[in-house]
């Protein structure tokens, strides 16, 4: 077992000239990490969830990227209750192309291939839709449905917000602010409820408690996803419900969600 990881450990990190304009996983994560690298392109990936006394120190995956990913203001806007943070590497195909940062921001686009995408509910023991629809809007205030860009052709990705309306299996017709933010090595897109979140009449999320973040970045070994998901929840509703798990698996959406579309 130990010469099988050595010897994926040497193909990964020897694959630097099929991206040569890219970053390896150790410039961003600097210290010994091979470790690190080996559960980061496992399945899982590396997950970290916390719970009480939440701070900007709980964080231990920060990536070095030279950029500003604005983690002073996630918590000094907000009294999170919990924090996820996870950090996975997606192998693609050297003969693939669809690591760029064009693909990425082409895979942000898709609102509306949200819809009908499955997680597991153990309490129905099965896998169920967690969107049952999933589109852009025009505004918070007309709510007017508008559809996803198409055929979309850039050479210079721009900062671009837009609003979202997710029908949540458990939330129902939910609200969100997203924002696509381009870094000096890839992109930062980050979410948040612009409506509280409801569990039939009863608020489970305060309006613009929930915070998710992924930057993402193409290096060497394939896609860096870095992500951070967070919520303020009252006492009352913690104490009823497990919030980490239940976010932890919008986040997993999230992110199969725009791996899956770079294929598109």
């Amino acid at each position: 077992m130990k010469h099988k990881i050595i010897l994926l450990l040497t193909i990964i990190t020897t694959t630097y000239f099929v991206f040569g304009d890219n970053r390896s996983f150790f410039e961003v994560y600097p210290k010994p990490q091979n470790l690190l690298l080996q559960r980061a392109i496992s399945d899982e990936g590396v997950l970290l969830i916390k719970e009480n006394q939440i701070g900007l120190d709980a964080l231990e995956y920060i990536p070095q990227i030279n950029d500003d990913l604005h983690l002073e203001t996630i918590f000094q806007t907000r009294n999170l209750t919990f924090l996820i943070e996870s950090v996975k590497v997606i192998i693609t195909p050297k003969e693939s192309v669809n690591n760029s940062l064009q693909a990425v921001y082409f895979a942000l686009q898709n609102v509306q291939t949200l819809k009908g995408r499955l997680y597991h509910s153990y309490t129905k023991n099965k896998d169920i839709p967690l969107f049952n629809d999933a589109y852009r809007i025009e505004s918070l205030q007309t709510k007017k449905k508008i559809p996803d860009p198409q055929n979309l052709q850039i050479t210079t990705i721009q900062n671009e917000q837009m609003f979202l309306m997710l029908d949540d299996a458990n939330f129902g017709k939910s609200y969100y602010q997203a924002e696509i933010t381009p870094m000096k090595k890839g992109i930062l897109y980050t979410l948040t409820n612009v409506r509280s979140l409801n569990f039939g009449i009863l608020p489970v999320v305060g309006e613009k408690k929930l915070i998710v973040l992924l930057y993402i970045e193409p290096l060497s070994e394939g896609l860096l996803i870095y992500s951070i998901a967070g919520a303020e929840i009252p006492k009352i509703i913690s104490s009823q419900v497990h919030m980490p798990s239940a976010i932890r698996k919008r986040l997993d959406v999230f992110i199969d969600w725009m791996v899956d579309g770079l294929n598109r």
